[in-house]
C-alpha cells in the first residue's frame, strides 16, 4: 500500500512536466501515446481471422503455409513496435492471436483431409505398389482422386498375367496350410519383382496374379514395357533359386507361366460404396491372359514367358538387344479376331558382338 509520502511528487518534477507539455503544444507535437479509434481494433480482428484462414488454406504444402503465417506474425509485431516508437498504440494481441488460431484450424482440417485421402488410396490400391509409386500417387492425389475414387481413364500400359503350373494337382496332395505357405513363397518372389520396378500387382487370381505397368501412373510406353520384361526376367532367375530352396526343404517344385502384352486399357475405380477396387479392363488384359494360358503343354523351363510382338517391339526401341527370343509365330487368341505375333522370352544373353547379332 502506497504511503502519503510516496504519493507526493516533488515540485521541481511537477514544473518540469508542465514545461514539457507546454513546449510540446507550442511545437504542435502530440502529448504522450495516441490510441486508434475503438472500431479499428474490431476491424483488425476480422482481418486477422480472414488472413489466418487464407494463409492456412491457400498454400499447396503445409510447410509453406506455416512459413507464411510465421512471416505475417513477425511483420505484425514489427509494425506494432514501429508505431509504438512513433507514439501510436495499436492493439495487435487479439488480431494476431485470431490469425494464429484460424490458421491452426485450417492446418487441422487439411491434416484430417490428407489422412482421409491417404486411406482412400490405400483402400483402392492396397499394399501392391512400391513406395516410390505410392509417393507419386500421394503428390498427385488431387488430380487422380474424385469423390474418393479414381476416375476412369484410358491408359497405355503393359500387362503381366501369371499362373502357377499344376496347382490343382498339388492342392490334392498338400494340406491347405502347407499349400498356402508354398504358394506364398512364390508370391514373395514375384511381388517385389513387380513393385521394385514401378509396377503394381492389381489383383491375385488364386494361384497367380495380374500386374500392370503404367497405371495409375506410368513412365511412358517404352519404359513401362521394358520394366515389365525386366520383372519377368527377375522372376525367371528367382525361380531357379526358389526351387533349390524348395528341394532342400522337401517341398514340390514351382513352375509358372507368364503372358505379357501392351496396349490401351480402361483404368479406374470399380464397384460400389461397400467395395471398391482399382480395375483395368480391355483387350490388352484379355490378350495377356490368353498368352499365359496358350498351349500349356508347350513348356520346357521353370517359367515360360510369352510376349506379344507389340511389347517386344517397344522393348527393342529401348535398346534391349541382349535377350533370348524364340519366335512362336502367330497365335489365334480366343475371343479376338486378329492373331497375335508371339515370342517366348528365354532369359537374357551376353551382349551380342557384330559377328553374332541378336535374333
Amino acid at each position: 500500500m502506497l504511503t502519503a509520502r510516496q504519493m507526493q511528487m516533488p515540485g521541481v518534477e511537477l514544473h518540469a512536466n508542465r514545461t514539457a507539455a507546454l513546449l510540446a503544444l507550442a511545437d504542435g507535437r502530440p502529448l504522450g501515446l495516441r490510441a486508434l479509434p475503438g472500431w479499428s481494433g474490431m476491424l483488425l480482428l476480422v482481418l486477422g481471422l480472414g488472413l489466418g484462414v487464407a494463409l492456412g488454406e491457400s498454400f499447396a504444402t503445409l510447410r509453406r503455409s506455416i512459413l507464411a503465417v510465421t512471416a505475417v506474425l513477425l511483420l505484425g509485431l514489427g509494425g506494432a513496435v514501429a508505431l509504438l516508437l512513433n507514439g501510436v498504440w495499436l492493439q495487435t494481441t487479439l488480431p494476431l492471436a485470431g490469425l494464429t488460431l484460424m490458421a491452426g484450424a485450417a492446418w487441422l482440417r487439411r491434416g484430417a483431409a490428407s489422412q482421409q485421402q491417404r486411406q482412400q488410396i490405400q483402400r483402392l490400391l492396397g499394399q501392391t505398389t512400391s513406395p516410390a509409386v505410392a509417393q507419386q500417387l500421394w503428390e498427385q492425389r488431387d488430380e487422380l482422386l474424385s469423390d474418393g475414387r479414381f476416375e476412369g481413364r484410358l491408359l497405355a500400359v503393359t500387362v503381366i498375367f501369371s499362373d502357377t503350373c499344376d496347382f490343382t494337382t498339388l492342392s490334392e496332395r498338400l494340406k491347405p496350410a502347407d499349400l498356402l505357405a508354398w504358394l506364398n513363397r512364390g508370391m514373395a518372389l514375384c511381388v517385389p519383382a513387380i513393385t521394385e520396378r514401378g509396377g503394381m500387382v492389381n489383383k491375385f487370381t488364386g494361384d497367380g496374379f495380374l500386374a500392370v505397368f503404367g497405371a495409375p501412373l506410368g513412365k511412358g510406353e517404352v519404359a513401362d514395357a521394358s520394366e515389365a520384361i525386366d520383372a519377368a526376367l527377375a522372376i525367371q532367375h528367382g525361380l531357379e533359386q526358389l526351387n533349390r530352396d524348395l528341394a532342400a526343404d522337401g517341398e514340390p517344385p514351382m513352375r509358372m507361366r507368364i503372358g505379357i502384352h501392351s496396349g490401351a486399357v480402361l483404368a479406374g475405380s470399380m464397384g460400389s460404396s461397400e467395395r471398391l477396387e482399382y480395375a483395368i479392363i480391355g483387350d490388352t488384359v484379355n490378350c495377356a491372359s490368353r498368352l499365359e494360358s496358350s498351349e500349356k503343354a508347350r513348356q520346357n523351363g521353370l517359367c515360360r514367358v510369352l510376349v506379344s510382338s507389340v511389347t517386344r517391339d517397344l522393348v527393342l526401341q529401348n535398346g534391349a538387344n541382349t535377350m533370348n527370343w524364340e519366335p512362336w509365330g502367330s497365335l489365334q487368341v480366343k475371343g479376338r479376331t486378329e492373331p497375335l505375333d508371339v515370342w517366348e522370352l528365354r532369359g537374357s544373353a551376353p551382349a551380342a558382338s557384330p559377328a553374332n547379332p541378336p535374333r
